[in-house]
């Protein structure tokens, strides 16, 4: 073999190489402090992705005000729009818990159900990745097998600032770039986000 065709094919392997890496799914992983609008940057998306025919799974984690004006979590199935209560700040629960909250493992397990069937997909949501999957291996079990299964184009994670790095470990080989939500880019980052489904 001539020095001209180790090049040809060193090319052609570096272009295959090249449309792999582009047709690999890729996770944004959504960080930053609570309150931020994590959340509502991933509804928006998941509408906005919904409304333009891409097909999208997994999970929100909504906050619910209760009657007292105390606060709560449930957990949503962004495909069907169904909600289960997920956690509470205050009373007893039958979870784990974690900083202020308390967790229902019945919402746990229903979330963790929804997170098995979400690919494939388009767009895959999955608000959130805490110190319960990361740490101690629980809560959305189902999670990082999805991300680590390619059957979705876009993956859109929240996570703390913290946990990123474990994140990325935990999906090691998956294409992933952090996004940092602040008042400034929340409302326009749903639009960018979507635009990744289509390549860009």
């Amino acid at each position: 073999m001539t020095r001209t065709d180790n090049q040809a094919q060193a090319a052609a392997a570096g272009r295959l190489r090249q449309r792999t890496e582009a047709l690999a799914p890729l996770v944004i992983a959504l960080s930053a402090a609570s309150g931020a609008g994590k959340t509502t940057v991933c509804r928006k998306a998941a509408d906005l992705a919904a409304s333009r025919g891409y097909s999208v799974g997994g999970i929100l984690s909504a906050p619910r005000l209760g009657p007292a004006g105390e606060r709560g979590l449930d957990v949503e199935d962004i495909r069907h729009g169904v909600r289960r209560p997920l956690a509470e700040t205050v009373g007893s629960v039958d979870g784990p818990v974690i900083g202020p909250w308390r967790f229902h493992n019945s919402g746990l397990e229903w979330g963790d159900a929804v997170m098995a069937r979400a690919v494939p997909c388009d767009l895959l949501v999955v608000d959130e990745i805490g110190p319960l999957e990361l740490i101690y291996e629980t809560g959305w079990t189902q999670a990082l097998p999805a991300l680590r299964s390619g059957g979705y184009r876009v993956g859109l994670v929240v996570v703390r600032p913290a946990l990123v790095e474990p994140l990325l470990r935990r999906i090691e080989g998956t294409r992933m770039m952090t996004v940092t939500v602040t008042q400034s880019n929340r409302d326009r980052l749903p639009v960018d986000l979507v635009a990744q489904l289509a390549g860009g």
